[in-house]
């Protein structure tokens, strides 16, 4: 692990290969994770991300879901938490082919929000970037 204390200019680009946490100043706690599941049939509900709920007020998990190059959408689902309750909305683009079949949900489960997963056919790719605030 680096801690970076003060100011630091980086001329090139900075590489995580694990979670990147950015503290300070108007800045309570804020993660970058990258996560995915697939390709796989998710024909019973299916955890594709989770993070910690401790600290956190709202998740956000940029996805994109693909079945090959034929079914295609990209989307945000938003989650606020008061790290017992959650609720969750959905922003997406319009699909390429058809990814319809495919629900998207939100929970709290064992302290974590989890982005959750089903579709009755198909075998899905579903690749995340989870964000928190």
């Amino acid at each position: 692990d680096q801690t970076i204390v003060g100011t630091k200019t980086f001329t090139r680009n900075i590489v995580s290969t694990g979670d990147l946490l950015i503290s300070g100043s108007g800045v309570q706690k804020s993660i970058i994770d990258k996560q995915q599941i697939g390709p796989s049939v998710i024909s019973t509900l299916t955890q594709v991300a989770s993070i910690a709920v401790s600290g956190v007020d709202a998740v956000f998990f940029d996805y994109v879901i693909k079945q090959s190059t034929t079914d295609m959408r990209a989307g945000t689902v938003m989650v606020v938490t008061n790290g017992s309750a959650a609720e969750f909305t959905e922003v997406a683009t319009l699909d390429i082919g058809n990814t319809s079949m495919v629900i998207l949900t939100a929970d709290i489960n064992g302290g974590n929000v989890r982005l959750l997963a089903l579709s009755p056919t198909g075998t899905w790719t579903i690749r995340t970037l989870v964000r928190t605030i």
